[in-house]
């Protein structure tokens, strides 16, 4: 069964096309909040809205280039990953408290 809604993430390592994510959902709330939920599990994908992640001694630079498919809302693209965003600079400043 397809999902209605698609969010596809593509994060860059520098000029590099380093990895995909795509979040589904039956609406555009669930995908946004599959991505959310992402955030929390995968320091990468939370590193590249932050822009910059620690690795092995390096500072990785990393930004994000974005799509919705599907999309019949009144939010857009830009939302969304303000949207994002804003979770992961929320995880990150929680990480920091533990």
């Amino acid at each position: 069964m397809k999902s209605e809604y698609q969010i596809s993430i593509t994060t860059y390592e520098g000029d590099k096309l380093t990895l995909a994510h795509i979040f589904y959902g039956d609406s555009l709330k669930d995908a946004i909040n599959i991505a959310k939920s992402h955030i929390i599990t995968d320091e990468f994908f939370r590193s590249s809205f932050l822009g910059s992640m620690e690795w092995k001694g390096n500072t990785l630079k990393l930004s994000n280039n974005y799509e919705v498919f599907e999309h019949k809302g009144d939010i857009n693209a830009k939302e969304i990953m303000k949207i994002l965003e804003k979770r992961a600079i929320e995880v990150e400043n929680e990480n920091k408290m533990k």
